[in-house]
This record gives structure tokens, C-alpha cells and sequence, in this order.
């Protein structure tokens, strides 16, 4: 009975620091914290779990929410108890600079990918590592790299027509084009990292594929953001178990699987019979495999990582149609917050002026920048004209504003790749299929930006851009 009575008050006890802890960090955020200074919701300033209210239980809705505090607060506003968010197009090349510039990442926002991907070049939180890991991987995705395997591109976007076309032959239903675009860009990514590619073109329909599992493992963010170790567990569960909840579960549980099964068969062909390896069809792993990356950067674990990220990447996201397009997509929707590990940032604006503490994440994101009416104006109206002078030449200064691809020295690595399938594609598409193509009970709305999960996503009803083929 003693015992029982001193083990209940040990852990009342507890609960009581628990709390007390709990209320002092909460007043010292508010009261003494370095980011004191500047303005936003207290409750922001509080906890992070004002953060998760907005996209964890309303469903990606925190990017609205900050566009709010901007409207309120200014330009730069206080976003939870550790960042900032900046809303001013003048200070783009401080938050991300290129050159020698050192800027790490938010452990806090990497956290939300699960820790796998802390072991490719995009969850690289210090500035050192992540260039190590970028640099790696630079010369596959230059200008140079992309030239030589645009004869794949063509391929694979006359595959694509001639697919699409042969639906008007066996007069088959209305389907989401998305989802063939989606079979189109992992086929190319998939082909260029492994040297095969996963055939999504060759199933007689586009699905399954990896746009919806991606989907699905993005989604999670919100709570994997708050608690790091579900990511874990979704990795590991049986695929048998995850089909119970969601196809896409399923397929996103495979997915990472087939990646782990492809790069331990490149690395055992590479052990097995290293001439044969670098002397047959090229792939990027199998050249990472040679390259002069310390070994423990080419473990199983560390190049599975790198193709996650690199796949997940290359399958979802005239030159001024495709300028404005790439503006309306957003490409990441979420902020993307960068920390300066070694100096304060000094912001000046017309208004407003503060010091950033060094080592404090501050970030912008696409989807308000690209709304900025002061360089867009207009700015939801589809107007490709706005990217060219009144003679016809671009108007190079506003892409300094586009932030489909990030910025600075973390840009995406598939820039190149990505522009070159939009051209390639686009080009095939206008010429073969859209004079034949029809859209079939889409509307606005349904591609219209409704809510972040990392990606932008439209209404959760909508079913998609659904087209027919006449």
C-alpha cells in the first residue's frame, strides 16, 4: 500500500514539472526568446502546434494562414517559436544566396520527410554536407547531362501520344491526364538513375503509378513534422497491412522498396564485375558507384535515400506560356526556410527594419510570392504575355521571382531535366494530341491552389483534370 502511495506521488510529481517545464518554455519564448522582437500570433510564438491546427487538422491550410499574418503583421512575421517568414521580393538573395554563401536548412522542416531522406543531398541540413552530397550529383543534371538524354525524352513523349491517341480508338472513358503525365516524367527519372525504367507507359492504363503514393507520403508531413518516428513507422509496415488503409499507402511502401531493391542490384554488379558495370548502360548510381564519394556516402541506406528524393521529385512538378505556367503550379508549396549559421541578416525594407539572428530559420514561399500583385499584377490570371517586352524579348528580371525551383545555392537539381521535358513534351502534345483532346467535366476549381501538403494540391473532391480523346 506505502509503495503503491509513493509510486502514484512519483508520478504526479512528474506530470507537475511536465507542466512546469512546459509553461516556463512557453513564457520565455514570449518574454525573453530572441525572436521577441518580432511581430505575429502569440499562440505561433507559443508552440508549434499552432502550426499543426492549420495543416494537420484543418488539412494544409498554415501557407493561408501566414499570407494572413503578412496582411496583419508586415512583411516579416514570427511563424512558431523558432522562424521567421518573409514576405518581401526585395530580400530573395539574402534568404537564398548562391556562391560562397553558407545556408543550412530547418531541421524542423526537414523532419517532416522521415529520417531516411536526412541521408540525401535534399534533407542535408549543414551547408558542408549538403554540398557534398550536390556536388555528387551536379554533372548529371547540368545542361550538358540533359542534351544527351533528350533522345529518351523524345522517345518516351512519342510513347506517351501514341498512347494517348490510341484511347480514341477503343473509345475508353474520360481519365485524369495528370496520371499520365505523372507514368511520362517517373519512366525518364527512373530510366536515367537506375539505367531501366519502371515501365508505366507500357501498363495498358496509368495506374498505378507513383503520383498518388507520393502524394500520400506528403500528406503525412504535417504529423511527421510534429512526430518524427510515424514516418518510421509507415516505412516499415507490411505492404499487406498498408493496402487495409489506402492503395496509395501500399503503392508508397513498394515504391521505397523497389528503390532499395535497385540500387543493391546496381552495387552488387559493381562489386561483382566493376569493368562491366562502368563499361555498360549508364545510369547515375552506377556512376556514383565510381565516383570519389567517401564510402560511407555510397552505402545502400545513404544512395537509397538519394533516389527517393530524386524519383519523388522528378515525377511531380513557348517560353513564356511555360514561365507562367511553372509560376501558376507553384512547384513546393510550403515555405522553404534557410538558416544563416553564421551571421545576423539585416532586413531593410520601406517600412520595417530588424536583425535576423543568425542560426534563425527565415523562409518565403511560392505560393505568395507568385501572388505578389506588385510584380505580378493580375497575378491569378493565366497571362504568358507578362514574361515579354512590348519588342517581343523576355523579361528576364521577373524570373528572379520565380521560386518554382527554390533559389540560391539548394535550386533543384532537376531544373534542367524538368524544363526539358516540359519543352519536349509540350511540344509533341500541341502538335499530336491536344487538336484531338477535350476536357470532360473539369472546372477551375479543379486546378486551382485549395491547400499545401508540400505540394500544392486542389480541392480534396476534385477528381483531377479529366479529358477525353475524340
Amino acid at each position: 500500500m506505502f509503495e503503491s502511495m509513493i509510486s502514484w506521488q512519483s508520478i504526479a510529481a512528474v506530470f507537475i514539472l511536465w507542466i512546469v517545464y512546459h509553461i516556463l518554455v512557453a513564457l520565455y519564448r514570449v518574454t525573453y526568446h530572441p525572436l521577441t522582437a518580432f511581430p505575429g500570433p502569440k499562440l505561433a510564438a507559443l508552440s508549434y502546434k499552432y502550426e499543426f491546427y492549420f495543416d494537420g487538422i484543418l488539412g494544409g491550410q498554415y501557407t493561408a494562414e501566414i499570407s494572413r499574418m503578412h496582411e496583419k503583421y508586415g512583411p516579416i512575421v514570427r511563424i512558431n517559436p523558432e522562424e521567421l517568414h518573409c514576405n518581401d521580393p526585395g530580400f530573395v538573395d539574402q534568404i537564398y544566396p548562391g556562391g560562397g554563401e553558407r545556408r543550412d536548412k530547418s531541421a524542423y522542416h526537414v523532419a517532416q520527410f522521415g529520417a531516411a531522406v536526412s541521408l540525401a543531398g535534399i534533407g542535408s541540413v549543414h551547408h558542408n554536407l549538403h554540398r557534398l552530397r550536390r556536388g555528387a550529383l551536379n554533372r548529371f543534371f547540368s545542361k550538358a547531362a540533359i542534351v544527351k538524354i533528350e533522345p529518351l525524352v523524345h522517345t518516351l513523349a512519342q510513347k506517351l501520344c501514341d498512347k494517348l491517341l490510341a484511347r480514341s480508338k477503343d473509345g475508353r472513358p474520360a481519365f485524369n491526364i495528370s496520371m499520365a503525365y505523372s507514368c511520362f516524367t517517373t519512366d525518364i527519372i527512373t530510366r536515367y538513375c537506375f539505367g531501366q525504367s519502371y515501365g508505366y507507359l507500357d501498363q495498358e492504363e496509368f495506374e498505378p503509378n507513383l503520383g498518388q503514393a507520393i502524394v500520400t507520403s506528403v500528406a503525412a508531413g504535417a504529423f511527421v513534422k510534429q512526430w518524427p518516428f510515424l514516418f518510421t513507422i509507415m516505412d516499415s509496415t507490411p505492404d499487406y497491412v498498408a493496402k487495409l488503409f489506402s492503395a496509395n499507402l501500399k503503392e508508397f511502401i513498394v515504391y521505397q522498396a523497389n528503390l532499395r531493391k535497385h540500387v543493391k542490384k546496381i552495387k552488387r554488379m559493381y562489386i561483382e564485375d566493376k569493368k562491366k558495370a562502368i563499361e555498360g548502360d549508364k545510369s547515375i548510381f552506377g556512376e556514383l558507384l565510381e565516383s570519389s564519394l567517401p564510402e560511407n556516402e555510397k552505402t545502400v541506406e545513404r544512395l537509397g535515400a538519394e533516389s527517393s528524393v530524386l524519383i519523388g521529385a522528378g515525377t511531380e512538378t513557348t517560353n513564356a506560356v511555360i514561365l507562367e505556367s511553372i509560376r501558376l503550379s507553384y512547384g513546393a508549396a510550403t515555405r522553404l526556410p534557410r538558416v544563416s549559421p553564421d551571421k545576423d541578416l539585416y532586413y531593410n525594407g520601406l517600412s520595417h527594419e530588424y536583425i535576423i539572428p543568425k542560426g534563425t530559420p527565415v523562409g518565403m514561399t511560392s505560393v505568395i510570392m507568385h501572388a505578389n500583385e506588385a510584380i505580378f499584377p493580375q497575378a491569378a490570371v493565366f497571362m504568358p504575355e507578362r514574361w515579354l517586352r512590348d519588342d517581343g524579348t523576355r523579361r528576364t528580371e521577373l524570373e528572379k521571382y520565380l521560386m518554382s525551383f527554390s533559389k540560391g545555392s539548394r535550386i533543384c537539381l532537376g531544373m534542367n531535366l524538368a524544363y526539358c521535358e516540359l519543352y519536349i513534351l509540350l511540344a509533341a502534345l500541341v502538335l499530336k494530341v491536344f487538336p484531338r483532346l477535350k476536357l470532360f467535366e473539369t472546372t477551375v476549381e479543379d486546378v486551382e491552389f485549395h491547400h499545401d501538403m508540400f505540394l500544392p494540391m486542389t480541392k480534396p473532391e476534385s477528381l483531377g483534370v479529366r479529358v477525353l480523346i475524340e
